[in-house]
């Protein structure tokens, strides 16, 4: 529709605001007449009887092209952080329900299991220097890295799988 349709059809303003009739602005914002009613009733600024501003409507709601959040009206914060608990809430149930159902692990389990890994890995590291050494002694540098290697791979995991490393036995 172009700015002279609309124009004929009364749905622009002198000053090119966008003014609907009721039902058009029910239309608009997929609500009821007794939801405008009510909006009408906490404050929605109309145009005239029957017919209302988009742009304000859009404003009041703070949907609009406001500048700054200062202009956001106090039933659209309302609205707003109504929402914003309901979400919280429901997060906050299904987190709960979720505990109930033990999907979740208690924050001092994975700290121990994490602490028990890390001595585990700490320890078989620091018995390298002492197992390894005769081991290594008499390579060339590509064995050595490849029996480095292994080992590391061997040890990490054992540690994923079992959290519990047990040095392989050698093939001869």
């Amino acid at each position: 529709m172009v700015k002279s349709d609309m124009e004929a059809s009364g749905k622009v303003s002198s000053n090119n605001d966008f003014v609907f009739s009721t039902a058009e602005t029910c239309d608009f914002f997929t609500v009821s007449r007794e939801t405008l009613s009510a909006w009408s009733k906490q404050g929605c600024p109309k145009e005239k009887r029957g017919y209302w501003n988009i742009k304000d409507v859009m404003n009041w709601l703070g949907k609009g092209n406001s500048a700054g959040k200062k202009d956001v009206s106090d039933e659209a914060r309302k609205l707003k952080a109504d929402a914003d608990y309901r979400e919280h809430k429901a997060e906050k149930e299904s987190i709960s329900l979720a505990v109930l159902r033990n999907e979740y692990i208690s924050k001092e389990e994975v700290d121990r299991q994490w602490s028990v890994i890390g001595n585990q890995l700490k320890t078989n590291l620091l018995l390298w220097s002492r197992t390894m050494a005769p081991e290594l002694a008499h390579m060339d540098m590509r064995s050595v890295e490849k029996v480095l290697t292994d080992a590391v791979y061997d040890l990490l995991e054992q540690l994923s799988s079992t959290s519990h490393y047990k040095k392989s036995k050698k093939k001869k």
